[in-house]
């Protein structure tokens, strides 16, 4: 249940340690909203693999992975989302993580054969309704500057990087499984 929202109820009187109300909670006339994912602040970081290489945005509107020799001037931009709900807080923060491109956004999302993949959207989707989205992953803060992102279409599947068969220098962003009991650096972001 939304924690903003009001439904009026009357204090009728307290007896020892409990509060009794009278008024309309739990009938179909009380407006309660629906738990929702809502536009907070945003972040800008670089995003680096455990052996130092950045994550960029190639020429050609993907991801790549790759050791540069000097910072990259463009950083990724981590949207969080504020969760209406309590229990979700247990998996991380709700973010979005993009890079402009221009007017647009390239975001990082997950495709129906769970591969990462990058999506135009010139903007953000303000409110998410569902608890899963394409685009939506749960950040874990694992130390100071490790993180883990977890798919939020595919439990258990982590974004992580592994080299690219065509250029060893070149690593690739992906999902993986991962044990919850495991320590498994792929998945692993430095941010």
């Amino acid at each position: 249940m939304d924690s903003t929202g009001c439904t009026p109820v009357k204090c009728i009187c307290t007896c020892s340690d409990t509060f009794y109300f009278e008024g309309e909670v739990g009938t179909a006339e009380t407006d309660v909203e629906e738990d929702t994912f809502t536009m907070s602040m945003c972040k800008s970081r670089w995003v680096r693999s455990e052996d130092n290489k950045f994550l960029h945005l190639t020429t050609d509107g993907q991801f790549q992975v790759q050791n540069l020799t000097e910072l990259p001037r463009e950083k990724f931009q981590i949207q969080v989302y504020r969760d209406s709900t309590s229990q979700r807080g247990q998996t991380g923060r709700a973010v979005i993580l993009y890079m402009k491109s221009g007017r647009e956004n390239m975001v990082v999302c997950c495709d129906d054969n769970h591969k990462i993949c990058s999506r135009r959207m010139e903007t953000l989707p303000k409110d998410i309704e569902d608890d899963s989205h394409p685009a939506l992953f749960y950040m874990r803060q694992l130390s100071t500057d490790r993180f883990e992102f977890e798919s939020s279409s595919y439990k258990s599947e982590y974004l992580g990087f592994e080299p690219d068969g065509d250029n060893p220098s070149h690593n690739k962003l992906v999902l993986h499984k991962k044990n919850q009991t495991e320590v498994d650096f792929r998945g692993i972001v430095l941010v």
